[in-house]
């Protein structure tokens, strides 16, 4: 049962990944920023109550206690300061009243000082509108004791000192917490479009690649897919049109092989049944000629069964090769003798270049004689009488090279294509009496295909064929 569809899973995989990931650093990125801030807050905390320990300290000495300390700091500590051999810049800081209606407006101090008798009760605070605050035992630690006489008379400390964050602070921290949160939210709705997209784009091929799949399955092999990418789904659609062209062709082959091979053993089975119910209805005599016509049907059955059965092992690749050592010319002019009798009938000269040179190399040679017999056999078929067969042996670096070239009627260019598939024929009006069964031409593609080598067919229509099959000369180099 399909559990969810190829899209969503990637798209819940992209968004998966992209949500941890950034929310991991979103989180990171908010703890570290808190984290440096609050260190940077304190730092300037603790600068901010040293360069104003001299005020309270002048306060205290000018009058022998804390009393009237607010009035002194709230009302004029510009005043208060006059006396003292300095300039406004050794007390920052000034300026700073309480919030009211009356100087609202002006802007608050860097920090928020904290004022304790020595004794750690609270008896000054320079902006008590932002509320109570509550400093620790281990913060009071961190104050700054204010000497006078050598005696401690207070505490100093401020708000970010004491590890606190003021209101516009904690603002400025909550505005990073939520700008992170709606930069991931943002993010993800990004992720969660693009993968859509770039998912739909990836899989509409995949999805076309599919659907034509199961028609060719159902056999319509005239399925074909658009190619519209340049890339690695592009180079998929182009294998796979390929594939069903292929397979489009096969199959045609295949019909065609099957009606082919009806048809062959039809006729010689026609002509047995129709001379044997003559024979047996008393209507003919078992003469010699009945009988040698009947034989020669029966051979030509075993012949093309053979021919099936040699075909059928080269293309499974169930055929089982001996390779030796072989010299080609040698086994070229073994060849040449061997059909010398049919070329002869039609006064057909079959001549082989260069016989007495040594081209060796390492092949079956029960089936590279078949090989030569065939095109051989087939040139003689073909060439008319008078005619030349010639064969040529060269060789370079790994392979033997072999051609053989007859003068005879030679083969249409639309047929060059077709003339190695089985139970071809290249006119309709060579049959099996003067064009063989169409399978030898078959049977040298897959022996030269079993051999690891290559052959191919150059040819003019009534200007003869030349046949050209190269073997390697290393058959376990090329085997493995």
């Amino acid at each position: 049962m399909r559990k969810g569809s190829l899209q969503s899973q990637i798209t819940s995989s992209f968004l998966l990944v992209v949500l941890l990931t950034i929310s991991f650093f979103s989180i990171m990125t908010y703890v570290m920023i808190r984290q440096r801030f609050k260190e940077m807050t304190y730092q300037s905390g603790q600068n901010f109550v040293e360069r104003n320990v001299s005020i309270f300290t002048y306060y205290f000495e000018t009058n022998n206690g804390w009393l009237g300390i607010d009035e002194f700091f709230f009302n004029n500590p510009h005043a208060a300061f006059k006396d003292i051999d300095s300039t406004e810049e050794r007390f920052p800081w000034i300026d700073r009243k309480p919030p009211s209606d009356e100087n609202k407006n002006i802007p608050p101090s860097p920090d928020r000082l904290i004022l304790f008798t020595a004794d750690g009760e609270m008896i000054f605070d320079s902006d008590p509108s932002e509320g109570e605050i509550q400093i620790s035992n281990e913060a009071m630690k961190k104050a700054i004791p204010i000497v006078v006489n050598e005696v401690e008379v207070g505490k100093l400390i401020s708000a970010n000192s004491a590890g606190l964050l003021r209101r516009e602070q904690l603002i400025f921290i909550q505005d990073i917490f939520w700008t992170l949160l709606a930069s991931t939210i943002v993010s993800v709705l990004v992720v969660v479009v693009v993968s859509l997209f770039l998912t739909r784009r990836i899989l509409n091929p995949v999805n076309s690649l599919s659907v034509a799949s199961l028609k060719i399955a159902n056999g319509d092999f005239t399925q074909r897919v658009d190619v519209h990418e340049d890339n690695e789904l592009g180079e998929m659609a182009t294998a796979f049109n390929t594939m069903t062209v292929e397979l489009d062709r096969q199959n045609n082959l295949r019909r065609r092989a099957t009606s082919d091979i009806a048809h062959e053993l039809r006729t010689p089975l026609s002509v047995l049944q129709i001379e044997l119910e003559a024979l047996e209805d008393g209507l003919s005599d078992p003469t010699p000629d009945t009988l040698q016509g009947l034989q020669r049907e029966v051979a030509y059955l075993n012949h093309l069964v053979e021919d099936l059965r040699i075909l059928a092992l080269a293309e499974s690749g169930d055929m089982m090769l001996d390779p030796v050592k072989l010299d080609m010319g040698v086994l070229a002019s073994e060849m040449a003798v061997r059909v010398r009798h049919a070329a002869q009938e039609k006064n057909i000269n079959v001549l082989v270049h260069n016989a007495d040179q040594v081209y060796l190399l390492e092949a079956d040679e029960l089936r590279v004689s078949q090989i030569f017999f065939n095109l051989l056999s087939n040139a003689i078929q073909y060439t008319p009488e008078n005619g030349q067969i010639d064969v040529y042996i060269t060789e370079d670096e790994d392979y033997i090279v072999t051609t053989v070239q007859d003068t005879g009627m030679g083969i249409p260019e639309s047929d060059l294509a077709h003339v190695f598939e089985r139970l071809y024929r290249t006119s309709q009006a060579r049959t099996r009496t003067n064009g063989g069964s169409g399978l030898g031409l078959s049977i040298v593609k897959g022996l030269v295909d079993m051999h690891h080598g290559e052959i191919w067919v150059e040819s003019e229509d009534g200007k003869g064929s030349c046949f050209i099959f190269k073997l390697p000369k290393n058959w376990k180099e090329k085997s493995d």
